[in-house]
């Protein structure tokens, strides 16, 4: 089974912060909500590339041939907006109309959470192509499905609230995750609230420690001893609770033996398989 793949551009960064007002930068705020978009996606097992992880200076050229090079099913570039308006924006391609279902269904989620919907806009520059590179070159010239999001009026006292703290950015990001899984034809899995087995992002991934990640590598050994066993069985990997190399190694082959798609991280759909083969959280 093939494992969906979503590329996420993440506006401005560096030394381009983007719009600016009331001491909020659009490169920041975008960061916050790209980053909600992506966890929430690698929770229902969609390999995820963002165009940056930091605060980092980046050019559209560079994002767009990435991104071709990530060749994912969709893609989508995150924005705030400005100019004293009102709502979210969601640009699609005016020439080609694989990326609609995808533009639709993001501002539909983005407008549950409470967001004014300024609707589904196309814009096109002198020579009738569309004016936005990132949806040209991909959807137009590519045939990647990419859409362009302005989730917010930076320099709208009103409309920034609704992601003027990280929790309301975090849920604009789900549900711009909602919208992309809705496009692949992904069902949404609440997350359990009353559930402390997952970090915060909802996963655990290469890098990630404690007691759960040692109940995880303990399960690995001995449930499925042949395979496992090849692999060096360090401490670090082991007594210390930690998701190394091994770690992903063993997810990945979990995954492969049971159906699930490839990604070598740990969610709920992961989660569920292991307790079928008799897993304990605790």
């Amino acid at each position: 089974m093939k494992q969906p793949k979503v590329y996420l551009g993440v506006g401005h960064g560096g030394k381009d912060p983007g719009a600016v007002a009331f001491g909020r930068k659009e490169k920041d705020m975008a960061l916050d909500i790209a980053k909600a978009t992506r966890d929430d996606l690698v929770r229902h097992n969609v390999l995820v590339m963002l165009s940056r992880e930091s605060d980092v200076s980046e050019n559209l050229a560079a994002r767009i041939k990435e991104c071709i090079a990530f060749n994912p099913d969709l893609a989508g570039d995150i924005h705030l907006n400005a100019g004293g308006g009102d709502g979210t924006e969601v640009f699609h391609s005016k020439a080609d109309t694989s990326d609609d279902d995808l533009a639709r269904n993001v501002l539909n989620e983005i407008v549950k959470i409470g967001q004014n919907s300024r609707g589904l806009k196309t814009r096109v520059n002198s020579n009738g192509r569309d004016y936005f590179g990132f949806i040209r070159q991909l959807t137009v010239d590519n045939d990647i499905p990419a859409v362009l999001i302005e989730c917010a009026f930076i320099d709208n006292k009103n409309d920034v609230k609704i992601v003027d703290t990280l929790a309301e950015r975090r849920a604009m990001g789900v549900a711009i995750a909602k919208g992309y899984l809705k496009t692949l034809d992904i069902e949404y899995i609440e997350p359990v609230e009353d559930d402390n087995f997952f970090p915060s992002k909802g996963y655990f991934k290469k890098g990630d420690s404690g007691k759960n990640i040692e109940r995880i590598n303990d399960f690995y050994y001995n449930v499925f001893p042949t395979y496992a066993k090849t692999l060096k069985r360090d401490k670090e990997d082991v007594k210390g609770g930690y998701f190394g190399e091994n770690t992903e190694a063993w997810t990945k082959e979990f995954q492969r033996r049971t159906g699930l798609k490839q990604d070598g991280c740990i969610g709920p759909l992961t989660l569920a398989m292991m307790k079928k083969f008799g897993f304990k959280e605790k």
